[in-house]
């Protein structure tokens, strides 16, 4: 809501319609391969953190889980839910803080804000002091990680709307740890959208 009468204060109406029709903005996808991680990210992620709990005995608070017909059900509910975000954090905020900071600095800025944005909800679930300084991080590297998929899929809202949707979805079982760090050694901070080792990459260098 914010994002659209901002929106429609400096642009009227007609850019306000134009940020909500970034909700179903697919067309911008153009390399379809980038569907992959846009859906797959988020249960790598799940499968990751499962893995390191059982190789290190961590022990997170518990989720609160969702029976997997629920969750099947509730997509419709995920994926809106996400829109109402995601038509602020990357329809209207991300793209004036990536020409002022680069997409990395960008998406460390926006992460901050996004995970100050759910301290009463994490306030009301209980976490405790560790739980809470590990969702910080887990919060600024799953932006910069929704920055570096906006960067390579023309700046689709929708590919964030569905991996947000999808991240919802899968930490209604484990906490996600994102792998913001890999991408960001191999994309460039600049614009997380030059991969480096790329045939072009090689001969510029």
């Amino acid at each position: 809501m914010a994002a659209l009468i901002l929106t429609y204060r400096a642009e009227g109406a007609a850019g306000a319609r134009a940020l909500l029709r970034r909700v179903v903005d697919h067309r911008r996808i153009t390399g379809k391969a980038w569907y992959l991680p846009v859906v797959l990210l988020p249960v790598m992620c799940l499968v990751l953190t499962w893995a390191l709990t059982v190789l290190t005995g961590l022990e997170f608070q518990p989720q609160p889980e969702l029976a997997l017909t629920a969750a099947l059900l509730f997509a419709a509910v995920f994926f809106f839910a996400a829109a109402g975000e995601e038509l602020g954090w990357s329809g209207h905020a991300i793209e004036p803080l990536q020409q002022r900071w680069g997409a990395l600095g960008g998406g460390v800025v926006l992460g901050v804000v996004w995970w100050a944005f759910h301290i009463p909800s994490i306030l009301q679930s209980g976490q405790g002091p560790t739980l809470f300084v590990l969702g910080f991080f887990g919060a600024v590297g799953m932006r910069v990680l929704r920055v570096w998929l906006f960067a390579n899929t023309g700046g689709s809202v929708f590919a964030i709307i569905v991996v947000h949707a999808v991240t919802n979805m899968c930490t209604s079982y484990v906490p996600s740890i994102p792998t913001s760090a890999i991408v960001v050694v191999l994309w460039g901070p600049r614009t997380l959208a030059r991969f480096r080792f790329s045939a072009g990459e090689r001969n510029a260098g």
